[in-house]
């Protein structure tokens, strides 16, 4: 009858709509998925270390305690403060993670003045979480001149 064909074709109207509105939201989930890897999720500002002028040797640095386990990268803010210096003198600060034999690598430099002023330089870093959970911090040409620290912060990370 006419009155049961309308039905049925309001009924596969409304039943090809649906579809495409679970379509429409199915494509939304998978862009806001790829989204959620792309951007990181910020945990504050947690100091997790200081190399200085009086820091000598490799040091490893935890953020452990501030970065969930099922994250994947961790950022990391490095922030340098240089004084005064009898000369002029570069220091160039190695970090790294590193996982079965894969090293991750990044570098950090600062700059010394023979001159009554201060100078700050900073680095938002993201490395690969390992399973030590830890950045490795050293000088690569031996102990530089004095008068500088570097401070270390976990402050979030990608899963």
């Amino acid at each position: 009858t006419k009155m049961a064909d309308q039905k049925r074709e309001l009924l596969d109207k409304m039943v090809a709509e649906r579809v495409e509105v679970q379509t429409k939201m199915a494509d939304q989930k998978r862009e806001f998925d790829k989204y959620i890897k792309m951007a990181w999720i910020s945990i504050g500002k947690r100091h997790i270390g200081s190399v200085s002028s009086t820091t000598s040797g490799m040091q490893s640095y935890s953020y452990a305690a501030y970065v969930p386990p099922e994250a994947k990268e961790v950022l990391i803010y490095v922030a340098g403060y240089t004084g005064y210096n009898a000369r002029s003198q570069s220091v160039e600060v190695t970090l790294e993670t590193s996982e079965d034999g894969v090293r991750y690598t990044k570098y950090f430099y600062l700059y010394h003045y023979p001159q009554d002023a201060v100078a700050y330089n900073s680095e938002n870093m993201f490395f690969p979480v390992t399973r030590d959970r830890c950045i490795y911090v050293w000088y690569p040409e031996g102990k530089p001149a004095n008068n500088y620290v570097l401070d270390l912060y976990a402050i979030g990370y990608k899963q």
